[in-house]
Formats: structure tokens, sequence, C-alpha cells
């Protein structure tokens, strides 16, 4: 089946990168697409490079808004989306060419798949690297809860349009760095995951990546709303530890050695107990 695949790009201050985005999908292997470029305020030239792309194909729609932040402009995305799939692209990176038919085979191959994802290709200047994650859908849910944000994000997700709508909600407008692992929890929280072990999407590492500039305050945001579901599937100790770390980066050593300890407290496996020890040891030394 044919179904029609929303791709949402939010963007801000990218036009060194965004044409390369639109064009991945434009020449990819797949017709039936829309691609709803949601300019969250840049003071660029985006604006003038993504209408040329309107100029001559109608498949494409630029929506320019008052800067609120990436959720925000995903989520405006997602209001305007027609698509019976949605999947989402930063602007700064691509798909490979069959990234959306592959999708889309395999979610109409495999009806009970609510949402799925794949390995990809990092690219960190004339270098380009696999990634492959070797994940197995018959894993438990804890197995990804450990592994998201670290390893892959929601915005490696294909799936159906209402299944956002009427499953997951929108992205957290509060938070604008792990508001994608937000995302993803409650994908896994609310549905069946599956995936495709082939590097569909390319993801480019660059001094501007909006991603290395983690938050201590919107981290604990996220850990407020998803500590239920890490819980239940007990592996808590992840959070913790992730707080811990970005602590650790900020300088905050004693603060971090807290977030160490009460990740110990959670009771983690063996290799991820030996892992937060040799950080709450690190945090002691002088740096």
């Amino acid at each position: 089946m044919d179904q029609k695949v929303s791709i949402i790009i939010p963007t801000y201050n990218r036009a060194g990168y965004i044409a390369r985005a639109i064009e991945s999908i434009i020449h990819g292997d797949y017709d039936n697409f829309e691609i709803i470029v949601v300019d969250d305020g840049s003071t660029d030239n985006t604006e003038e490079i993504v209408s040329e792309y309107i100029e001559r194909d109608s498949r494409v729609v630029y929506i320019k808004q008052v800067n609120g932040g990436i959720g925000k402009a995903r989520n405006t995305g997602l209001e305007k989306a027609s698509g019976f799939f949605v999947t989402f692209l930063d602007s700064d990176d691509k798909f490979v060419h069959w990234r959306i038919s592959k999708f889309v085979e395999y979610m109409n191959r495999n009806k009970d798949i609510d949402f799925c994802s794949s390995d990809i290709w990092i690219e960190s200047g004339h270098t380009k690297t696999k990634k492959s994650f070797r994940f197995s859908t018959k894993k438990p849910v804890s197995f990804f809860l450990t592994r998201i944000g670290s390893t892959f994000s929601g915005m490696n997700i294909f799936t159906r349009l209402d299944f956002v709508r009427s499953k997951i909600g929108f992205f957290s407008e509060t938070i604008n760095h792990w508001e994608d692992v937000d995302f993803i929890v409650r994908c896994f929280d609310n549905g069946v995951f599956g995936y495709i072990s082939e590097p569909l999407l390319v993801y480019s590492i660059h001094g501007s990546n909006i991603s290395k500039n983690q938050s201590v305050e919107e981290f604990l945001i996220f850990k407020e709303r998803v500590y239920p579901m890490y819980e239940k599937h007990k592996v808590g100790f992840f959070l913790w530890k992730s707080l811990g770390f970005i602590l650790l980066q900020k300088g905050k050593k004693k603060s971090a050695r807290h977030a160490f300890q009460k990740a110990m407290q959670s009771k983690p496996p063996m290799f991820d107990r030996c892992k937060i020890m040799t950080l709450f040891v690190i945090s002691f030394l002088p740096f």
C-alpha cells in the first residue's frame, strides 16, 4: 500500500543544512509524502531556501512561528500533518534513499507494530560510521529504557499518525534536550516496538548540535515526567545515573555523587553497578 507519509522537520537557523535534509526526502524512492518544515523563528535565510522547494514541489509545506522551542515546533507539525504515517527529521540530518519505503513496507507487513526504528549512520566531517544497535524486539521494555537517549532517540521513529494522536500525545514544550526521549518513553509505554537492523538515517555531528548543551534543570523536568515508567520496569537507576553524569560534566561533583548513590540504592544489574561505581570514584578526582 502506498500510504501518505508526513515528515516533520523542525528547524532554527539551519540554512546551511536544510536543503540537504529536504533533498534526501524528495530524491528518495517513495513519492507519497508531505514535508512540513516548521521554522522556529530563524533569523537566517532558511525561509528563502525552503521557498525555492515550495515553488517547484507542492509536497513541501513551510510554517514559520515565533521561537518557542523544538517541542513546540514538532507539535505544530503534528497539528498540520495529514499522512497515514508520520516520522521526523532534524534539519541537519538526512534520510537514506530507501528509508520511507522500508518503513512503510515493514509496518504494513507487521500489523501488530505501533512504532519502529532502525540503525543509523553517524556522520562527522568526512567520516561516516555505521551504528548498529542489534536490538531484538523480544527483549523486555526495561532493555530499551536503559538505552534510549544515549543510543537512539524519538527522532528515528516511524509510526502511524493516529497512534501518536490517540495514544502518545504531543511533545513536551517545557524541555528542549530530552523532549524526544520523553516522547519515545511514552511510545514504549503505550505500543508495540519494531526494529529494522539497517541504517536508514544519517545523523550529523557538528559544532552546533543542540543536544550537546544538556541542561540539569531540563533533565530534572524530564526525570520527573518519566520516573514512574522507569520504576514500573525496575530501571529507575538509569535516570539517577544519567543525572549524575550530567552533573559531573557541569563540575557539580558533590551533587553528582548524591545522584550516583541514589542510583546504587535502586539495585542496578552488576554491569551498570560497576559503571556507576566508576563514575562515583571519578567524581573525587581533580579536573
